[in-house]
């Protein structure tokens, strides 16, 4: 059996109680399993709260380039939509209130999932801007509608 000496530890084990390198390379990391769970779970609370904060500034840094690669928008057409609504839902006439950050949140890109199942959208089935609620809300419905009609037509 082969063994290995951890760098963490500094005892001498089995190769197998070290990962495998991403190449496949059986014990080819150099600190053993039990050191490099240690270590993760020191690391990342460490730096939980950095790399949250990292995340949260990437995304308010980023939001118009995710929307164009997201929604297929640009930051003109999202300006144009959002001064034709008056900076208001589509749905229910009211500002968005939610926050992220401290900052108000700007308004949620509504697509028709019919168009483009899942999270991006080509651009042409882009319908409006809503608030956090009414596109939280309009997604279950839209996931629901069939089975609401269903009950709705059984009557009483």
């Amino acid at each position: 059996m082969k063994t290995k000496k951890c760098t963490g530890c500094l005892r001498v084990l089995p190769v197998d109680e070290f990962y495998a390198k991403s190449n496949g390379q059986p014990g080819g990391i150099a600190r053993c399993k039990s050191c490099k769970r240690t270590y993760g779970k020191k690391h990342h609370k460490a730096n939980r709260v950095e790399n949250l904060e990292k995340k949260k500034l990437y995304w308010l840094e980023n939001r118009n380039s995710i929307r164009v690669r997201k929604y297929g928008i640009t930051t003109e057409h999202f300006e144009a939509m959002f001064a034709a609504q008056s900076g208001l839902c589509k749905i229910c006439g009211e500002p968005e209130t939610a926050t992220l950050n401290g900052k108000v949140r700007s308004l949620c890109v509504d697509h028709d999932h019919s168009c483009c199942p899942g999270e991006r959208s080509c651009g042409k089935c882009v319908r409006g801007l809503l608030c956090l609620g009414c596109n939280v809300k309009l997604g279950w419905l839209e996931r629901r509608l069939d089975a609401v009609l269903a009950y709705l037509d059984t009557g009483i």
